[in-house]
């Protein structure tokens, strides 16, 4: 898929949520999801594919061996992430979200299925992230504490695994 079929995808998308997802020259868009993370779009022409990224906060103080525990559990074939890949920024210390999808079959509902996906993973993380840190009140979590949630299972809506790369 060229980028100016995928700006068009993106321009229906954002007419009906009412949001302003255009990429910019640089193939480049940025959206804040609910005032609490920024979603970015990156269109990488050469493979052809759509890269998303969230900032899912620092890595924590507390806990830092079962938080990175559990993003290498949950990369472990996608399993906790429904095919995205986290990772840590070791300059900035915080964790990424990125969730990559192949353009080439891309139509308006798989788009919209993809980004649906992206955001509610990354809210997953950013909440994971909270609760194995430590940070949620009234909670004192424990090494090996993941959340209250079992790792390795992601986002349990039916996808298309055929459209991620990992």
């Amino acid at each position: 898929m060229s980028c100016e079929n995928l700006r068009e995808l993106l321009d229906r998308i954002s007419r009906r949520l009412g949001v302003d997802l255009q990429l910019d020259e640089e193939n480049f868009a940025l959206v804040q999801i609910d005032s609490d993370f920024d979603l970015t779009f990156e269109y990488e022409d050469d493979r052809e594919t759509l890269l998303m990224t969230a900032v899912c906060g620092e890595l924590p103080p507390r806990n830092r061996e079962a938080v990175l525990s559990a993003l290498l559990e949950a990369n472990f074939y996608g399993a906790g992430t429904g095919g995205g890949i986290l990772s840590l920024n070791s300059k900035t210390g915080e964790v990424y979200f990125h969730y990559r999808v192949t353009t080439t079959q891309l139509d308006e509902e798989l788009l919209e299925a993809s980004m649906q996906r992206m955001v509610d993973n990354a809210e997953t993380w950013i909440a994971r992230l909270k609760a194995i840190g430590g940070e949620d009140a009234g909670r004192g979590a424990e090494p090996g504490d993941h959340g209250g949630q079992p790792l390795g299972t992601g986002y349990d809506a039916p996808r298309p695994n055929f459209m991620f790369q990992v």
